[in-house]
């Protein structure tokens, strides 16, 4: 049985030396990036596991027209 991947948080380091994390649909498609580098994989992690922490209780706004 084969499980479809859902979407997905990739972590890399870029050539700068920073850490990035970027969320990814299931088709690989980039849907968010973390916004800035991080000095170490740590930081990175621990911005992640914020970003899970507020989605719970996220609110959507939208301008009027």
């Amino acid at each position: 049985m084969t499980t479809e991947r859902s979407a997905y948080i990739e972590v890399h380091q870029g050539e700068d030396k920073q850490w990035y994390w970027s969320l990814k649909a299931a088709n690989h498609q980039i849907v968010a990036v973390g916004g800035e580098g991080f000095s170490s994989k740590s930081s990175c992690l621990g911005s992640i596991e914020a970003v899970k922490r507020a989605i719970t209780d996220i609110r959507i706004e939208t301008e009027d027209e």
